[in-house]
């Protein structure tokens, strides 16, 4: 006698060790799409396209002169909101299956300026500006880098796991605190990468690049 049987899916669980592998190769492709980013910024502007030289020197000297005539916490807080509302960006769109795309587009244009603020400076100022971008202004976009990195990592971890929990293929369950815990910790790094731009702009730049 032939008997039916019914086959139900049962949700799939990860062991431990296939977890970190998912978590090892996630980072490394946010980096280099991270990287990639700040190439590209780079090579756009020495295609010349005049809207985003003139986009990124209006950038450059908003940057440069954000803390003259600025108190010292005025300036803080300018550099730490653009990086702040960046982070709320990604936060919010971490929680959502679908989030993956949009994240990385913010993460990337955050990025891409960094690259283009080099090319900028090398090509108008030389070995001078070369100078500049590496001693005033790189050290505190190093810290918003990594900064940026863990989180979006962070967030890429959680679309995951909605967008599991949303087709039933796993019973995990998203911990928002521990979620939260390492966005704020990110925001903490974000901070130290004001602090940074601001201290190295407002006592060390003018050592460098006296003329801007």
């Amino acid at each position: 006698m032939k008997i039916n049987a019914v086959i139900t899916k049962k949700p799939r669980i990860m062991a431990r060790n296939e977890k970190l592998d998912i978590f090892d190769r996630t980072l490394l492709l946010i980096f280099v799409f991270m990287l990639i980013s700040i190439l590209s910024g780079a090579i756009i502007y020495r295609i010349k396209s005049n809207l985003f030289s003139s986009a990124v020197f209006e950038s450059f000297v908003a940057f440069s002169t954000d803390v003259t005539g600025k108190s010292f916490f005025e300036a803080f807080s300018g550099f730490f909101a653009a990086d702040l509302s960046v982070l709320i960006i990604i936060t919010l769109l971490g929680v959502s299956a679908f989030g993956r795309v949009p994240i990385l587009s913010a993460a990337g244009f955050r990025v891409l300026g960094i690259g283009a603020l080099g090319a900028y400076l090398f090509d108008n100022f030389g070995s001078a500006g070369l100078k500049y971008f590496l001693i005033v202004l790189l050290p505190g976009r190093v810290f918003m880098f990594f900064a940026l990195l863990l989180s979006v990592q962070n967030c890429f971890q959680t679309c995951r796991k909605a967008r599991l929990i949303l087709t039933a293929e796993s019973t995990e369950t998203i911990d928002f605190k521990i979620y939260l815990l390492r966005n704020t910790v990110a925001a903490v790094v974000f901070a130290a990468a004001a602090m940074t731009d601001t201290l190295l702009l407002r006592f060390v730049s003018g050592h460098f690049l006296p003329q801007l």
